[in-house]
């Protein structure tokens, strides 16, 4: 799946879409996906998404977008 689809890191939502172009699934948070704090707002470590909000909550999808 990873070869297949891209992962979008906007301010409101992370997304996934195919190579086509379609999306494949989209997460919200409680607040922006930006830092206010230095630290990286999104990565992918070991087929995991981490990222964190301007609140400094943090979340962890796995590649199907599901909460890990």
């Amino acid at each position: 799946m990873a070869n297949k689809t891209i992962i979008i890191h906007g301010e409101l939502e992370i997304s996934c879409i195919d190579i086509k172009g379609e999306i494949k699934w989209q997460k919200s948070g409680t607040d922006i996906f930006v830092t206010n704090n230095g630290n990286t707002a999104l990565y992918i470590e070991d087929n995991y998404i981490f990222a964190e909000d301007w609140s400094e909550k943090k979340y962890k999808f796995d590649l199907k977008g599901n909460s890990a």
